[in-house]
């Protein structure tokens, strides 16, 4: 079956060629049947016509011989005829297999050149004209499967503006000196989508030695410089906020000073002291400032609740209209079967709010804030653009506005720390960074969509929770509550937090122990007789962080309550969980008031 298969290709493709070939086997065939015929007249058919019709007897015996001369003539003429036939139809069957190889494997190539976005083509020694092209090299410039370019300077209005004398000068380098060379450069199809090409290019030489043309191959890079310009954009962004939450951490501890000590100045000249309130509400503002620095740096500590976004928008709405003012149109359209998100209410509203500040400031003769919902799910596509970004299911929280818009540049450094296009003054830059922060800490994303005078979308993407119930909300304590005998250690390596901690906790009713360290820390518990609860700083001196301090001393006190204090709290609620679950966070800086209710709570478990 196979031998008559490839018979038939061989057949056919003689057919269709009229190979030269096929006419010389012909002939060839018509030779051998003129020589069997002259023969078989030679031997066989003259002695049949002399005995039949002459009488001939004596032509008999000779007839038999030479019957047999021409059997072995027959013979040797079909070894002679078969066997070129043979050697022919192995030759044309080796040649079937080379030119099928040699089509898949330049389907293969092809198909290498789509996937890469790989494409060809070459020009002449001149430069001027196009000898050949791959058809991935018409698609990369936008052109129909095949189209070549009618000249170079065809060629060069494809460039964009910016890049288009560089490329000019380059290949015109290349060609008097008859080298290769390699750049890149953006192009612009007919359609004004923009395109980033890696060319690279080396000289073709003639038989002589001469310069013949130029080979150059075409990719498309586009996608692959934007990961690599996010990627920079990220590490940047990290390392910035190392920075800043390193900034903020011992601005903190500053703070906490300020903040407490004018609340016992406070206590003790009374509560109408214009100075002392100047005071607060500075050390206020900068504390505000600080958590900004957090958020962005993704260090601030959140308390993640399972969150109807559409409620928690249209319970802002009445601090919106106040916040925004009359010439803003606030809409507020909400979302059927709105999946419940997984996030810190307080730190969204925060973001929410900046987001809302950020569009009024950008329609300042008034216009439409919209801020909407919907159910999203990020797939891999989209997630491998966006770095630390998960696939799955997200509730998107997006704030438009028919403002001024931002420029590609405004657009680019939008949610860096302190860049701002307001007046000095105006604003501290940290806006959109405190939400860019707060959204990666919360495990989401944040993409900004802007047109200059049209305006411009925020799209806040929050995760999904597992979890379709809503918690019960729980009322906050007003009042600064006392201590009943109990006996607070407060340990702490910065000496002013630490006094400042020691006397309010005296202020409230307590006894207080204090401890530098660790070390000194553990000493005073083996010594003595009852500690009802330990207050300590997460980052201690000495190799005992304050999460190790705990776990130490609940192995010899198991009822001995925990709360930590911290104005740097990267993963400090993850590490307080560790202890067993009852270890609450003080956040710095703090008043008076925040100090008396943390640690009645914990004592009352």
């Amino acid at each position: 079956m196979q031998f008559g298969t490839d018979l038939k290709k061989i057949v056919a493709r003689y057919v269709r060629g009229k190979s030269r070939r096929y006419l010389f086997v012909l002939a060839a065939l018509f030779l051998v049947v003129a020589v069997l015929c002259s023969l078989a007249w030679e031997f066989l058919l003259e002695d049949y016509i002399a005995v039949t019709y002459f009488g001939f007897e004596e032509g008999f015996e000779s007839t038999w011989a030479k019957a047999e001369d021409v059997l072995e003539g027959l013979l040797f003429a079909a070894l002679a005829l078969l066997l070129p036939l043979f050697f022919l139809y192995r030759s044309r069957l080796a040649n079937l297999k080379i030119g099928e190889a040699l089509k898949q494997h330049e389907a293969r190539l092809a198909q290498a050149g789509r996937i890469a976005k790989l494409g060809y083509m070459g020009w002449d020694k001149t430069g001027d004209r196009q000898t050949y092209g791959s058809e991935e090299a018409s698609q990369l410039f936008g052109l129909p499967g095949g189209t070549q370019f009618a000249s170079h300077d065809e060629f060069l209005q494809s460039v964009s503006a910016d890049d288009r004398a560089r490329v000019e000068e380059v290949a015109v380098r290349a060609r008097d000196t008859a080298t290769g060379y390699e750049m890149e450069y953006e192009i612009v199809r007919p359609d004004g989508t923009r395109r980033t090409v890696l060319e690279m290019a080396d000289a073709e030489f003639d038989a002589d030695g001469a310069l013949a043309g130029t080979a150059v191959t075409l990719q498309d890079v586009t996608e692959r410089r934007q990961l690599e310009r996010q990627l920079i954009h990220f590490q940047k962004m990290e390392a910035v906020g190392q920075l800043t939450g390193g900034v903020a951490h011992d601005f903190n501890n500053l703070l906490a000073v300020i903040m407490g000590n004018a609340e016992v100045l406070r206590t003790q000249i009374g509560d109408d002291n214009k100075p002392i309130l100047a005071v607060i509400r500075a050390a206020t503002r900068g504390a505000e400032l600080v958590q900004r620095l957090l958020a962005f740096s993704r260090r601030q500590p959140l308390r993640p609740q399972v969150l109807d976004l559409d409620t928690l928008v249209h319970g802002m709405s009445d601090m919106l209209h106040r916040t925004l003012g009359e010439n803003i149109k606030v809409q507020t359209p909400t979302t059927p079967d709105l999946w419940r998100a997984l996030t810190d209410p307080a730190q969204l509203e925060n973001a929410l709010l900046n987001l809302a500040i950020n569009a009024r400031d950008a329609m300042p003769g008034g216009g439409t804030l919209v801020i909407e919902t919907a159910n999203c799910s990020l797939d891999n596509s989209y997630a491998i653009n966006n770095p630390n970004l998960i696939p799955g299911d997200y509730v998107m929280l997006a704030v438009s506005d028919s403002g001024t818009g931002m420029s590609p540049r405004v657009r680019e450094h939008a949610f860096e720390p302190f860049f701002t296009t307001k007046e000095v003054g105006k604003g501290t830059g940290l806006g959109l960074s405190m939400v860019y922060g707060f959204a990666g800490q919360s495990g989401g994303h944040v993409s900004i969509y802007s047109e200059e005078g049209k305006g411009t979308t925020v799209k806040l993407y929050l995760p999904r929770s597992n979890v379709e119930a809503l918690p019960a909300s729980t009322p906050k304590a007003t009042e600064n509550p006392m201590a009943a005998g109990e006996t607070v250690l407060v340990v702490d390596d910065d000496s002013e937090v630490r006094r400042l901690a020691v006397a309010l906790l005296e202020d409230l009713g307590y006894k207080v122990q204090q401890a530098p360290n660790g070390k000194a820390a553990l000493s005073i518990l083996e010594a003595a007789t009852q500690i009802d609860l330990l207050l300590a700083d997460m980052m201690l001196p000495g190799g005992m962080t304050g999460p190790d301090l705990a776990l130490q001393a609940k192995q010899r006190e198991p009822d001995l309550a925990v709360l930590f204090m911290s104005g740097f709290a990267e993963q400090a609620l993850h590490q307080t969980e560790l202890i067993d679950g009852s270890a609450e966070l003080l956040n710095k800086p703090f008043r008076k008031s925040d100090l008396a209710q943390k640690v009645r709570a914990v004592l009352n478990r």
